[in-house]
């Protein structure tokens, strides 16, 4: 008798073991992982940590990352991602945009500590469903760039693997950009500034930018946004570039001259490029059109830039 009701208690308490089990396993199940991004000690590389969160709206997601951010929690191997009295005071969202409004504090970081908080701050927000890009201000004023020019909305692309860096393994550079004009039969200049992977070649970043599309007013696209480099070689000042499909397949509104020397033009404007030689896809002699072939050597235009008023040709 006591040996049956032995048994009968020690199947009951497996079975409550089984439940708490189900249970706990249920609840992380119900949970999802995200990333908080964090510096080393040296304030050069970004690192990341797990942070578990219960599924619910986008809107108490995005307050509890913020309040961790705000928090500046320290790790054993490194430092917060917002510095001193830099805080996220608000923010909006629109049409899958983030808005976030930084205080006065972020103008007195230094660029090096600003592009690893920004990445840092992009990397974070773009993992919250129904965010795709984020964009900053301090106070009312959109954030801008060294060149005086707005920064718009980001999203982890535009910090070419950044948070995958080692220590020393990125750079931070000047490009001069070619896109369409808004008759799309010209080029226009726009300049960008880049932190990008060293490993990197800085011709396959100019093509990438040019890619991202322009940021600045009165600029259109000049190339398919789904435009990628699958190779470049560059012997003795040529550039040997070899795209894929998307590069030849997209016209829309830019004619085929427009597409290739936004390219052409972009890639020697660079400084180390005489003339470029464009294959897709390993095929040599692909069309852009009936009228512009690939298959020769293309150097610098000049008659197809649009040429400076007198008041952009003063700043």
């Amino acid at each position: 008798m006591r040996r049956g009701c032995f048994c009968r208690g020690l199947c009951l308490a497996l079975l409550l073991c089984l439940l708490l089990f189900c249970r706990c396993f249920a609840q992380e199940e119900a949970q999802t992982a995200y990333e908080l991004y964090y510096l080393d000690h040296d304030e050069t590389i970004l690192l990341t940590t797990p942070y578990l969160y219960e599924d619910d709206s986008t809107d108490d997601l995005l307050r509890q990352l913020m309040t961790r951010l705000n928090e500046k929690e320290r790790q054993q191997d490194g430092r917060s991602l917002l510095p001193g009295e830099v805080m996220i005071n608000s923010y909006t969202i629109s049409d899958g945009v983030l808005d976030l409004e930084f205080s006065e504090a972020y103008r007195n970081m230094d660029y090096t500590r600003e592009i690893l908080l920004r990445a840092g701050v992009v990397f974070t927000f773009v993992q919250v469903p129904q965010i795709s890009k984020v964009s900053f201000r301090i106070g009312a004023e959109p954030l801008k760039d060294l060149e005086g020019n707005e920064v718009g909305p980001m999203d982890a692309s535009d910090f070419a693997d950044l948070g995958n860096n080692t220590s020393g393994a990125y750079r931070y550079d000047s490009f001069v950009l070619y896109f369409a004009s808004r008759d799309g039969n010209h080029l226009v200049e726009e300049k960008r500034n880049v932190y990008y992977r060293r490993s990197l070649r800085r011709e396959r970043v100019i093509v990438e930018q040019l890619a991202k599309g322009p940021m600045e007013k009165d600029h259109y696209p000049s190339v398919s946004a789904n435009t990628l480099v699958n190779d470049i070689q560059i012997y003795d000042g040529v550039c040997h570039l070899d795209l894929n499909g998307a590069y030849v397949d997209y016209q829309e509104d830019v004619p085929a001259r427009t597409a290739v020397y936004s390219v052409v033009n972009s890639l020697i404007a660079s400084g180390d490029i005489s003339s470029v030689r464009i294959t897709v896809d390993g095929n040599e002699k692909r069309m852009m059109d009936d009228a512009v072939s690939l298959n020769r050597y293309y150097r610098w235009n000049s008659k197809i830039m649009e040429e400076k008023t007198d008041a952009e040709s003063e700043d």
